[in-house]
């Protein structure tokens, strides 16, 4: 792919540094988030680990393809989500953008803490919340407890297996996809709903560590491709 003994180097002259020599074929990333969790899942969780991967190119190829087909059809899962808040009653919508902003605060707060300049850790930037932070807290708060504990609730309550973890899946991602954008009709909320998807798929089949972990990767190539571009 490159001559012999050539070296890359990409820094975006922040917190970030890439370098590729081709001789011994190796990619160095200095990222602190991604690097501590791909150090800390391939130690504690190898198959999460190796299964994230996977569901980092699912939740990257599908949210392109569900790109492509908005652009061309104007069709987009995330109008059912939008269908879905309209028949809602007003007093359940009422306290949507409520439960919205009081899930995503803490979120918000490690991420103003990431960019402000006097902070006490300096290693707390924003790869470091985007990376680690964020999805260990939102992997707890939106899929463990708001798509796994409230379908075993549904379940208890008589609800079929299926039609609860459907019912749970879609709330929390509703939720998750809201705390990132709360216009279903913004490119950002679609993406993040598509992605949230796919994690909740981790959830299901993988566990909880696959899905903090392919959370971790998605936001990573994110970053990744934000810095080249």
């Amino acid at each position: 792919m490159f001559p012999e003994g050539i070296g890359l180097l990409f820094h975006n002259c922040v917190d970030t540094l890439c370098y590729y020599a081709s001789r011994t074929r190796t990619l160095l990333v200095n990222n602190a988030g991604v690097i501590t969790t791909i150090a800390l899942g391939r130690y504690f969780f190898p198959q999460a680990s190796a299964a994230a991967f996977g569901g980092v190119i699912a939740s990257r190829g599908a949210a392109w393809i569900a790109r492509e087909v908005d652009a061309r059809y104007h069709v987009h899962i995330a109008d059912i989500h939008d269908w879905l808040l309209d028949q809602l009653p007003r007093s359940v919508t009422a306290y949507h953008p409520g439960v919205v902003r009081t899930l995503a605060a803490p979120s918000r707060a490690m991420s103003a803490y990431a960019g402000r300049p006097g902070r006490s850790f300096h290693f707390i930037n924003d790869n470091f919340v985007s990376e680690l932070c964020a999805p260990i807290y939102e992997e707890l708060v939106y899929r463990y407890a708001g798509q796994e504990l409230l379908a075993r609730m549904l379940m208890a309550v008589g609800v079929p297996s299926f039609v609860s973890v459907g019912i749970a899946a879609s709330i929390a991602d509703t939720l998750f996809a809201a705390s990132h954008n709360p216009d279903p009709r913004d490119g950002h909320f679609r993406d993040t709903v598509i992605s949230g998807a796919v994690f909740g798929a981790m959830m299901h089949y993988h566990g909880l560590p696959a899905a903090m972990l392919a959370h971790s990767y998605h936001n990573a190539t994110i970053r990744f491709q934000e810095e080249l571009l």
